[in-house]
């Protein structure tokens, strides 16, 4: 090119935040062409000695090699319960709360640790308090704390913690999985935004299967002030375990619980039991989870004094999240006296003085003798709950029970709900049916003992199906059709 000319980079953005473009060296070789540049073999990396294969940290002794970030704002601090609350409580603190602030008295932390449910015992904290008299932070400045170092593995781990968080402002308590020399990712593995409403919340994050040493990262962000200018926050977490193998499927997100620990924040009419229910003939003689009686699931109790058409509520703990997520849950209502069981999406008031409730499902009398599965999608932007009502009947043989409650981050579209049979016990175990339009049965066979030979035991049965024999006298393109159980 013989006249005068500019190279021009055109950076287009997208819709969202998520549009950063960057260009680095740029180097220009007049009257030459582009030289070849030979791949360079890469620096070697140095790994620190004393890596951790899987770590268990009650914060009693010491911080377990917790470290601060260098490139943050705060820091966070290992602290005595006691401690906390003599910070938050002290003469400054009491002596505004009675003379200017009285709302200051939301933020208040534990009276004890995780570990021990003592004011001696100690975790890992961030907290502050803001006011227009004092320095305030920036809205989303973030303070992190790092694990030790662990080890690589070829094995997906589970992090499990305990996180209490508090204040009259709030905003995100961040989980990331660094793996040693790469970035830190824009998205964390796990994120929660809510108060815990003064209780120690288990929470589970798994780890995906690398070979590379890896951090994890809790980070805190810090809100926006209140009306008034004011900044109350508290983050704390305790009794950090990483351990080998996946997590249980009550893990992540508030509101997805098995039921075998505890209620898991929910809360209402229903019931937490093991086994069977108390009344005859209704409800389910084990839980889904394990499908036994050892195994915990939540139910309605529909025996007196509870009147016909009354109903109780189960509410799951509050959560804060947003875009389209899927609800997937096991209820079982076999009773002959079931009436229905109905769920609902309920989100704070805006312009009413009730919440806003949107029907998701609805499961209308007597249902098979198991449990089953349900998906129900939801597109939310803030704070909900789930509630499940269920409605007595005309008789005790009403009770609804729920299980397996799993919240998960996309919609349900290609999640099949659940339904599986090895026709070992016959097709009629399983709800499998033959249409009444059928010319040509499906029948029940034996690769050992025939066609639809009596059934003795279970044992017997080991190599059962399904089929369909055709003869000349089939009509020809006439479907034989057979039937599952009732999906939703």
């Amino acid at each position: 090119m013989t006249r005068d000319f500019n190279v021009v980079f055109e950076g287009v953005l997208g819709l969202y935040y998520r549009t950063d473009i960057a260009i680095d060296d740029v180097q220009y070789f007049p009257n030459s062409p582009c030289p070849m540049y030979p791949t360079e073999e890469p620096i070697p990396t140095t790994l620190p000695a004393g890596l951790l294969s899987d770590l268990t940290c009650s914060f009693e002794d010491d911080s377990c090699n917790f470290t601060q970030a260098t490139d943050d704002i705060m820091d966070w601090r290992r602290v005595r319960a006691n401690y906390l609350q003599e910070d938050i409580n002290g003469y400054y603190y009491r002596s505004m709360t009675i003379n200017r602030f009285p709302n200051w008295n939301r933020l208040k932390g534990p009276s004890g640790d995780h570990t021990s449910q003592t004011p001696d015992g100690w975790f890992m904290a961030f907290w502050y308090r803001g006011s227009w008299d004092r320095p305030r932070l920036m809205w989303n400045d973030r303070t992190r704390v790092l694990s030790p170092l662990l080890s690589g593995s070829n094995q997906p781990r589970c992090l499990t913690f305990f996180m209490y968080k508090d204040g009259y402002t709030n905003d995100f308590l961040n989980v990331y999985i660094k793996e040693y020399g790469e970035t830190r990712e824009i998205d964390p593995n796990w994120a929660y935004f809510w108060r815990t409403n003064k209780k120690w919340w288990k929470i589970r994050v798994d780890i995906p299967a690398s070979q590379r040493p890896l951090n994890i990262i809790f980070e805190a962000v810090v809100p926006a002030p209140s009306s008034r200018y004011r900044q109350y926050m508290m983050y704390i977490i305790d009794d950090v375990t990483v351990e080998s193998g996946i997590c249980p499927r009550s893990n992540g997100i508030p509101g997805t619980c098995d039921f075998e620990e505890d209620s898991c924040g929910y809360s209402g009419k229903w019931t937490r039991i093991s086994g069977e229910t108390p009344s005859r003939f209704t409800g389910p003689s084990g839980d889904h989870s394990f499908g036994n009686a050892s195994g915990h699931y939540m139910y309605y109790e529909t025996s007196q004094p509870v009147r016909p058409s009354q109903y109780g509520d189960l509410f799951s703990p509050r959560m804060h999240l947003y875009g389209k997520q899927c609800v997937r849950f096991y209820y079982h209502a076999g009773g002959n006296d079931t009436r229905r069981l109905e769920v609902y999406l309920r989100e704070p008031a805006q312009y009413t003085t009730y919440p806003k409730l949107t029907l998701l499902k609805t499961i209308e009398g007597k249902q098979k003798n198991t449990w089953m599965p349900v998906n129900a999608d939801i597109d939310i932007s803030g704070d909900f709950n789930i509630v499940f009502r269920a409605y007595a009947g005309r008789g005790y043989q009403g009770d609804i029970a729920i299980d397996d409650i799993i919240i998960l981050p996309h919609p349900c579209i290609d999640l099949v709900t659940e339904t599986s049979c090895d026709f070992e016990l016959g097709p009629d175990a399983c709800g499998f049916t033959n249409s009444a339009k059928n010319e040509v049965h499906w029948d029940w066979y034996d690769a050992i003992y025939g066609k639809g030979f009596p059934l003795i035991s279970k044992s017997v049965a080991t190599n059962s199906f399904m089929y369909v024999a055709l003869s000349q006298s089939s009509v020809k393109w006439q479907p034989s059709e057979l039937y599952s159980a009732s999906s939703t």
